[in-house]
């Protein structure tokens, strides 16, 4: 069994749960899923923890939020 690393741990702390891909890359809700305009996938926000951790989302409409997001995965 593979523990989870202090920076999986500190994403799930910000984004709940993620459903890990492998141990750097994962599947979250977006933190800015309220204000999607169109319609939501399982796979539409990811999460990296390797290099400088980052959240991506397919829609646009909630870049200010990933944004703010992404400051403090930092």
């Amino acid at each position: 069994m593979t523990l989870p690393s202090s920076r999986q741990s500190v994403a799930e702390a910000i984004l709940g749960e993620i459903q890990w891909k492998d141990a750097t890359t994962g599947f979250c809700r977006c933190p800015g899923i309220d204000l999607h305009t169109t319609a939501n996938g399982k796979k539409d926000c990811i999460v990296y923890v390797d290099g400088a951790p980052t959240v991506s989302c397919v829609h646009s409409s909630c870049k200010a939020v990933i944004e703010e997001t992404n400051k403090r995965l930092r």
